[in-house]
């Protein structure tokens, strides 16, 4: 009887650990799923050499390991800058070019997080 208590224990204790694996992975917190790891990329830290801004609501974004990822994310375009604020959930993302808001919001999709346009 014992151990069907023990097992029936542990099995639950399973269930509950895959729970948090799964809700994790659908909001993409804490570095689950999402883009393979690419090297650094060079970012121009100057606003002032950026033609397009773009203003974003992230929702999703709960830890700071989130906001790295949409930052690292939206950088990978290229000539891009990629403010995140986890506060306010908020990105503002600066651009050399003209990027449609359909890529924006699919890059965001492919890590886990929903977007909104705000400005």
């Amino acid at each position: 009887m014992s151990t069907a208590i023990i097992l029936l224990a542990l099995i639950f204790l399973i269930m509950l650990g895959c729970r948090s694996i799964l809700k994790r992975g659908k909001k993409g917190c804490c570095s689950s799923g999402g883009e393979i790891e690419h090297e650094k990329i060079i970012v121009d830290p100057n606003r002032d050499n950026y033609c397009f801004h773009y203003r974003y609501r992230v929702d999703g974004m709960e830890c700071a390991n989130c906001a790295k990822r949409v930052k690292d994310s939206m950088e990978r375009l290229g000539d891009t800058l990629a403010e995140v604020d986890l506060d306010s959930a908020s990105m503002n993302l600066h651009s050399k070019n003209e990027i449609s808001p359909i890529i924006i919001l699919e890059r965001l999709e492919a890590i886990g997080m929903k977007g909104k346009s705000i400005s």
